[in-house]
């Protein structure tokens, strides 16, 4: 039997960082095989002084933690394990757990104790993001997955989990189809959530969250009940939560957390396709609340649903994109560096892109990245969240995209508007997972 302790960091944490701890205790530092396995000894030359020993660094994702770690450390990348043998001086155990606070205190992250069941860095509760203290100009960052109507049963339980373990910021805290919203979300209770999600006759509904997270929304496949029977094929079920892009341009933890939810929530929903796009110009007041400018007119996002109907892949590039199983073989031809650059080479200056100040040469710096995953393919066209204008071209062909709606001009307010009947793709695979 052992005394066990866990850590998650952001940052790698070293051997350097093991000895600089020890050092001032009369401890010391060996190897065991090689630096992945360590050994803390006392000095003091009274037997052979072994006290515990640690496992790692070790490369991992948010899964791989203890949910009180993956929720108190912010996009958390190394983990290290300690054993502290009941056999040895009770002192080991307070100094395992004193190295286990040094380590994730010096690389942002987190230690827990499961013999205790908590944790042991951060102590009490500990604010994640610093408090607004006035009204400020930000981007709202939407992120938003399409399903397949016969995924959604499950959909708000994986949701939940999701989120609890990488923004848990991110949950519910009022939720309801109006406002002023009339449900308040208990953690010891979760299931009352998905209960209402689910049983809604509506089948519409929204929340808010804590900063950096603004709060979500979804649409059931039944929301709208006047589709006809030739529109069955491509009912679909949305989820979307937006985040402050003021807080994902400045924190790079913030940002990594943010693009893993997307990721891991596109995966195990079961997204046919989803999407991050960067909308300029909002105002968020000091209790967490956006309001839209006139600039957020100017600089709206693209709407690419019609009601809860899908109408084929957005025209325009998304800051994050996903394609699952439906669009991967179709798109995955279509997205290489040359057919990026050759894209972007191509697109034509416009008045609605002169009028959002978008730059419209190869000069835009878009690094894109295409990674295959084990349910679809996830593309990222730059590290920070940018808006449509500074994104490129998009290189996927006419034929799986909708057709963009005519610019509206309007007293110095410029908006496109979303699909309409005959202007859905003329591709469009099935959807069914």
């Amino acid at each position: 039997m052992s005394y066990d302790l866990e850590i998650g960091t952001h940052r790698e944490p070293t051997r350097r960082h093991v000895e600089e701890w020890a050092a001032g205790k009369d401890l010391t530092v060996e190897a065991e095989g090689d630096d992945r396995s360590l050994v803390v000894s006392s000095a003091s030359g009274r037997g052979d002084g072994y006290l515990f020993a640690l496992g790692g660094p070790f490369a991992a994702e948010p899964d791989d933690f203890a949910d009180e770690v993956a929720a108190a450390c912010l996009a958390p990348r190394w983990m290290m394990t300690m054993e502290v043998p009941y056999s040895v001086p009770k002192r080991a155990i307070g100094l395992a757990r004193s190295l286990a606070r040094h380590l994730a205190e010096t690389n942002e992250g987190a230690a827990f104790d499961p013999q205790e069941d908590s944790l042991v860095w951060p102590r009490g509760k500990r604010t994640r993001v610093a408090p607004r203290r006035t009204e400020e100009g930000t981007s709202r960052v939407r992120l938003q997955w399409c399903l397949p109507a016969d995924r959604w049963a499950q959909a708000p339980e994986i949701l939940l989990r999701l989120v609890g373990r990488r923004c848990p910021e991110a949950l519910p805290r009022r939720y309801g189809r109006w406002e002023p919203l009339q449900h308040r979300f208990d953690t010891d209770d979760p299931e009352a959530f998905v209960r209402f999600v689910l049983d809604g006759e509506d089948g519409d509904g929204f929340w808010f969250a804590a900063r950096p997270s603004f709060g979500g929304s979804w649409s059931a496949p039944h929301a709208d009940q006047h589709v006809k029977p030739e529109d069955e094929p491509v009912r679909i079920a949305y989820v979307g939560m937006d985040f402050d892009g003021r807080v994902l341009e400045q924190d790079a933890r913030w940002r990594e957390s943010v693009v893993d939810l997307f990721v891991a929530a596109a995966s195990e929903l079961g997204a046919f396709f989803a999407a991050s796009q960067v909308e300029p110009g909002w105002t968020v007041t000091t209790n967490n609340r956006l309001y839209a400018t006139a600039k957020t007119m100017r600089q709206s996002g693209e709407r690419f649903l019609r009601g809860r109907l899908w109408q084929g892949l957005p025209p325009v590039p998304m800051w994050l994109s996903w394609f699952g199983g439906p669009y991967r073989e179709l798109v995955a031809p279509h997205l290489t560096d040359e057919a990026f650059a050759q894209a972007t080479k191509s697109v034509k200056p416009t008045a609605f892109r002169r009028l959002l100040g978008r730059r419209q040469d190869s000069g835009i710096a878009v690094k894109p990245r295409v990674e295959s995953r084990p349910n679809g393919l996830f593309v990222r066209l730059s590290d920070e969240p940018r808006p449509v204008g500074g994104l490129g071209g998009w290189p996927l062909p006419e034929a799986l995209t909708y057709r963009s709606r005519p610019v509206i001009e309007h007293r110095g307010s410029v908006s496109s508007t979303p699909a309409e009947p005959g202007d859905e793709a003329d591709v469009i695979p099935p959807l069914t997972s």
